[in-house]
């Protein structure tokens, strides 16, 4: 779905046991959710997360990642300015569900005081605001304080943020890094076969046999750890 939206399929069943939304049956990802007039303009709940995934960001209409790893993106290029943002497993209040906040750099001084104190994010509840009617107001830290409801030791455990927004964001997830150890001869030979193949740029049908035999490689090697 769309990021306009910012929503994706979140079944709303709760743990029998505990009360928590159960989180085996968060699908896919969920709502992005940020103080302003979709959500409210305050927004409320327990951070799952120990720390954000921190990326850098453009805006082109909606936030996107900067996907520069070493230079620049298109993003860059067309001279757009960058800008900072985490991103937390979030349990909202009165029953709303799981979520991923944003954070912004308005909030980043209080949060990095509660890590330098406590360690961790995990189990703090935090409430976020925007001035109302105020879009493009910085989002401020209204109140944080650690969870000490019932429910204390069956916090739920954190989804998955970072393949959560890559999948917001349409991007694939870069492949994981793969321990040469556990590749046979032959799963080096195609891969180094391909690299020499990229750079003689030969027959593109050759090319895309050799990446897809690759791109195999690396799946089995995800699986397998």
């Amino acid at each position: 779905m769309s990021q306009n939206g910012h929503t994706a399929p979140v079944n709303r069943d709760h743990n029998s046991e505990t009360g928590w939304p159960d989180k085996s049956e968060v699908k896919s990802y969920c709502e992005l959710v940020r103080p302003g007039p979709r959500f409210g303009w305050t927004v409320t709940g327990i951070i799952l997360s120990d720390e954000p995934y921190k990326v850098r960001t453009h805006y082109l209409a909606k936030t996107v990642k900067c996907t520069a790893t070493h230079g620049r993106c298109a993003a860059c290029e067309a001279g757009r300015p960058t800008r900072w943002a985490g991103y937390v497993a979030f349990l909202r209040n009165a029953g709303k569900g799981f979520a991923i906040v944003e954070l912004t750099p308005g909030v980043t001084p209080t949060l990095e005081r509660w890590l330098h104190d406590h360690g961790t994010l995990r189990g703090t509840v935090i409430t976020l605001e925007r001035m109302k009617g105020r879009q493009n107001v910085i989002v401020r830290v209204a109140n944080i304080a650690p969870y000490s409801g019932p429910m204390h030791d069956a916090i739920p455990a954190a989804f998955d943020v970072r393949a959560a927004m890559h999948r917001i964001w349409g991007l694939k997830l870069p492949p994981k890094s793969i321990d040469l150890s556990t590749l046979t001869a032959e799963d080096l030979r195609a891969m180094h076969t391909l690299k020499a193949a990229e750079e003689r740029h030969p027959d593109p049908t050759v090319l895309e046999a050799l990446r897809a035999e690759t791109e195999a490689i690396t799946r089995r090697f995800a699986t397998e750890t």
